[in-house]
């Protein structure tokens, strides 16, 4: 920009394009006899952004990918810095393995922020443990097989017995515990990971 002023002081501000910052953003000139120049500066304005996590056991490590770019820490919070204004997507670790039959998962793994109308996320991350429920001879259990359950979730279980068989009882080798042991239909909480077994024998 060029101005034609006579010879004094003069004070000015710059007003960047949306998203840049300038710098010099104002100051003053003063004007003589010959011309007088100032340099301005723009750049690109950015911004943070910040993950935080909850659920996870201190010192687990877990990561985030936003638009491309991946970070990985053991602390509860992963940021993001220099990010331009716009709309990116992320992806946070979904299921994180800590053991046999143990893992945390995540409610939410990815999604989308507009920066910089917002500048954090927040994630939870859910304990599971793995139990598989099976019958012995003489019958089938439901749900059946090897699923993953929350942590202190309540289950209903029931025993079918199959003709010429009756049902005897629940037992497990782990701290699962059951609201009646001896009930054919009954509630298993979900303690810790292991096995159910749902036990029937032969009518004489």
């Amino acid at each position: 920009l060029v101005f034609n002023e006579p010879a004094g002081t003069y004070s000015y501000t710059v007003i960047p394009p949306t998203g840049y910052l300038a710098s010099p953003s104002k100051g003053s000139v003063t004007v003589s006899t010959s011309n007088v120049t100032v340099a301005i500066a723009f750049s690109q304005k950015t911004y943070s952004v910040t993950f935080t996590e909850s659920g996870l056991p201190p010192g687990t490590q877990w990561s985030v990918t936003l638009n491309g770019s991946t970070r990985s820490s053991t602390a509860s919070n992963i940021t993001f810095t220099g990010v331009p204004a716009g709309n990116y997507t992320w992806n946070a670790t979904s299921i994180i393995a800590v053991g046999s039959g143990t893992r945390y998962v995540a409610q939410t793994s990815s999604g989308t922020i507009s920066v910089p109308t917002a500048s954090s996320v927040s994630l939870r991350y859910v304990k599971q443990y793995r139990v598989t429920v099976q019958p012995t001879a003489g019958g089938n259990t439901s749900p059946s097989g090897t699923s993953w359950y929350n942590a202190g979730s309540t289950v209903s279980i029931t025993a079918i017995p199959a003709p010429g068989y009756e049902f005897v009882g629940w037992e497990t080798n782990s701290s699962i515990t059951f609201t009646n042991s001896s009930s054919a239909t009954t509630n298993m909480t979900v303690n810790s990971a292991g096995t159910v077994v749902a036990l029937f024998k032969a009518v004489p």
